[in-house]
C-alpha cells in the first residue's frame, strides 16, 4: 500500500522500534528498495505473525485513510490566536515580574548592602596599591637611570654618530640647515 498522507512520525506509537516492524512499516509505504521489498515478502509468505502484524497495519491505515479530513473555520483559527496570544502576554508579563523581584526574594538587602560595601573597599584597596607601587617605582628610580632611559635614541643611533669629527661639525651643519632655502619652504 502506498499512501501519500502517512507520517513516518507516528510509527513509533505502533513499535516501530523494531527494526523489523519499520522494515515492514517502510514496505507497506512501498519506500523499500526493489531488493529488501523482494526479501520482505518473502519473509510475509514463511512468517505468519509477520503476516499478521501486516495485515493489521494495512487495515489500520486504511480505516484512518476513509475518515474525512477535518478542518478548521477560519473563526476557530482566529479564536485560538487570539487566546494563544493572550497567554503568551500573559505568560511574559508573569516572567518580567519574577524577575524583577527574584533578587529581592533571594537575597536580603542586608546581604546586598554587605556585597556593595566589600566591593567598594576592594575598589579602594586596589587603588591605593596602585598608587604607592607608583610612588614606590619613582623613588627607586636612580637620575642617572631616568638620563640614560631618555637618551636611548642617541645610544641606539651611536655607530652611525661616532664618525662626526667634533662639535664644530655639528655648528655648522647646523648653521647651514637654518640658512638652507629647502627649510624656508617647509612650515
Amino acid at each position: 500500500m502506498t499512501d501519500q498522507k502517512h507520517n513516518p512520525e507516528h510509527d513509533e506509537i505502533g513499535g516501530a522500534e523494531d527494526p523489523q516492524t519499520a522494515e515492514l512499516v517502510a514496505y507497506l509505504d512501498g519506500e523499500l528498495p526493489e531488493q529488501d521489498a523482494d526479501r520482505v515478502e518473502q519473509l510475509l509468505l514463511t512468517n505468519p505473525p509477520l503476516r499478521r502484524n501486516a495485515e493489521s497495519l494495512d487495515r489500520t491505515w486504511q480505516m484512518l485513510n476513509s475518515l474525512e479530513e477535518a478542518t478548521a473555520s477560519g473563526e476557530f483559527t482566529q479564536k485560538t490566536l487570539a487566546s494563544v496570544s493572550a497567554v503568551s502576554r500573559e505568560n511574559d508579563a508573569d516572567r518580567a515580574t519574577v524577575r524583577r523581584w527574584s533578587l529581592k526574594k533571594h537575597l536580603p538587602w542586608s546581604v546586598i548592602a554587605r556585597g556593595l560595601v566589600w566591593c567598594l573597599a576592594g575598589f579602594i584597596a586596589c587603588s591605593a596599591g596602585l598608587l604607592l607601587s607608583r610612588k614606590s617605582r619613582r623613588e627607586r628610580t636612580d637620575p642617572t637611570d631616568a638620563q640614560i632611559l631618555k637618551d636611548l635614541d642617541l645610544y641606539q643611533q651611536y655607530p652611525q654618530l661616532w664618525r662626526i669629527p667634533d662639535v664644530e661639525f655639528l655648528r655648522e651643519v647646523f648653521e647651514n640647515a637654518r640658512t638652507s632655502p629647502v627649510t624656508e619652504e617647509m612650515p
